[in-house]
């Protein structure tokens, strides 16, 4: 079988590429282990969850790894604890949280701490409108997609249109 994600970055001045593709358990050990050299690097903690999260939502009963769905979660948690305040991980982690766990209120927690460390970047409010979006909470999304319409986002503009009432279309 094929795996679709390839995770690049720099390591020690070279290019290195962790793909999902045939050597997928060699890269999660390489990942783990650079991850054990250096502890304080939030960029390996990122891709080992990402890796990990890729090969077991594309292919869960192919897939025989010691690390599955459970240990993404954790790996997020240590990249937030490294950067605390760096607003993408908390989207990142959740985007897991729902895709994973459906965990709509931690999900709903970390892209609301998100706006709050970003509360200009008009991205953030999309990602909440949309998981609004798919809880049928309609006012909720049309709040974040409105403010990050004002910001002049056009993702938000076309969430706006498509899920806030007007008095043309009669509401939703």
């Amino acid at each position: 079988f094929i795996f679709s994600v390839v995770v690049s970055f720099t390591a020690f001045g070279q290019v290195r590429q962790f793909s999902s593709g045939p050597d997928y358990k060699k890269d999660i050990a390489d990942l783990t282990a650079l991850i054990k050299k250096y502890p304080d690097s939030v960029n390996y903690y990122l891709k080992r969850a990402a890796l990990v999260y890729e090969i077991n939502s594309s292919y869960p009963k192919q897939t025989q790894t010691d690390l599955k769905m459970k240990d993404v979660i954790p790996d997020l948690n240590k990249a937030i604890s490294i950067q605390p305040n760096n607003a993408s991980l908390y989207e990142q982690r959740g985007e897991y949280k729902w895709e994973i766990n459906q965990d709509t209120t931690g999900a709903l927690i970390d892209k609301s701490k998100a706006i709050e460390l970003e509360p200009t970047n008009p991205r953030w409010l999309d990602k909440r409108g949309t998981l609004y979006v798919e809880l049928h909470d309609y006012d909720k999304a049309c709040i974040d997609y409105t403010k990050g319409a004002e910001m002049g986002d056009e993702i938000c503009k076309r969430g706006k249109e498509n899920f806030c009432p007007t008095k043309k279309k009669g509401g939703y």
